[in-house]
């Protein structure tokens, strides 16, 4: 029993990992399906839902019309494998646009946290206010794993609108685990740096002085950004060097 409950941990977490990079690639502005009167049985929807994933699209395309009402059974049946429910979701979101709303909110209520993810992940093909909104509150969901996809999810919209909210995040209690960064700070951050500002340093300086290492790369890079001022890898070859450099650079500051 380990052993199987092992392998299904693997294959969710696999799962998971690689939906950002499965249709991160895809244009936001694929054509909708198509109407049409042909027959398409759940078994064919379930073959295309297996082909890799700009191949899966056309082939869920050229099913028509039928293909959404394939999806939607897919994605609702506890008895299906995870792997075709999350695709399902995800490629109906992505073909039926705005129209998918009302189906793929149902799945923000599931007691499941991977279609709760799902449900993230598809609503990015509808209306960006929308869809920001509903990451802004799974962001309060108390699975990791979703919490994850809405930073995702803001990351790919380039969501700017939730900054503020993302920075408050950022310290939430449960983004950490026993006093240690849990990997969503990383995530935070890495969306908050493309975004920085002269306005952020301080809040930058505060986590390179007394955060979590792992984020410091982050912090370099963002404070690179800000200021303009790029430190040489031969005379700062690591991490810690670099910091300190910017830690020198912070107190000079504040003396002039």
């Amino acid at each position: 029993m380990k052993k199987r409950n092992h392998k299904m941990r693997y294959l969710i977490l696999s799962l998971f990992f690689s939906a950002n990079i499965s249709y991160g690639a895809v244009k936001t502005k694929s054509t909708p399906i198509v109407k049409t009167q042909k027959v398409v049985s759940v078994d064919l929807t379930t073959m295309a839902l297996r082909l890799p994933y700009e191949n899966r699209i056309e082939a869920l395309k050229e099913q028509g019309a039928p293909a959404l009402e394939n999806l939607k059974k897919i994605s609702a049946n506890p008895k299906e494998p995870l792997n075709n429910r999350w695709k399902a979701l995800i490629a109906y979101g992505e073909l039926a646009r705005n129209k998918a709303e009302p189906v793929v909110k149902s799945f923000f209520k599931s007691k499941d946290w991977y279609m709760r993810a799902a449900a993230l992940h598809a609503m990015r093909f509808g209306d960006r206010i929308e869809a920001l909104k509903w990451c802004s509150q799974m962001l309060n969901d108390p699975a990791l794993m979703v919490r994850t996809s809405a930073v995702q999810v803001i990351d790919k919209m380039a969501g700017r609108e939730l900054t503020s909210l993302l920075w408050e995040k950022l310290y939430s209690a449960e983004n950490y685990h026993r006093g240690k960064s849990l990997w969503i700070r990383r995530n935070i951050l890495e969306v908050l740096a493309k975004n920085s500002n002269p306005n952020d340093l301080n809040r930058y300086m505060r986590i390179l002085n007394q955060e979590d290492e792992s984020l410091h790369p982050i912090v370099v890079k963002a404070l690179t950004s800000i200021t303009g001022i790029a430190r040489d890898e031969r005379k700062y070859p690591t991490i810690d060097d670099q910091k300190q450099a910017w830690t020198d650079w912070a107190s000079s500051r504040q003396t002039l």
